[in-house]
């Protein structure tokens, strides 16, 4: 089950400080992630990037309450499906019972790539 507290899909919204402060309310531990990646499989390599961070290789979202979840695209939007499948596979991590604010952004620089950056809590 996918819920979205706040699902805003508008060009140049990224989570503000208020989505940061609700992700963060009441949570000792934080686990952070961040990556880009392009080609065919850009989501599914981005997402699994932003989820192995080296320093905290023993980490895992696995039961994470709430997920801030900021993506960004280039030149080449990100579809419907990536998110979903960027969704899909947070959702698997984490035992299917997050609570995922979502924020899409475009940023030219990237390109062909997207770029996935995770911020989890209520471990």
């Amino acid at each position: 089950m996918i819920v979205f507290s706040r699902a805003r899909i508008d060009d140049d919204k990224e989570p503000d400080f208020d989505d940061i402060r609700a992700v963060l309310s009441n949570s000792a531990n934080v686990f952070v992630g961040s990556a880009k990646a392009t080609g065919p499989k850009r989501a599914e390599a981005a997402v699994i990037s932003a989820l192995k961070v080296p320093l905290l290789l023993n980490s895992k979202i696995e039961g994470a309450r709430n997920i801030l979840l900021a993506i960004s695209s280039g030149k080449v939007k990100i579809t419907i499906d990536e998110i979903g499948e960027i969704n899909d596979y947070i959702q698997n991590e984490t035992g299917h019972c997050t609570n995922i604010v979502l924020g899409v952004s475009e940023d030219l620089k990237l390109e062909d790539a997207i770029a996935v950056n995770i911020l989890a809590t209520g471990f």
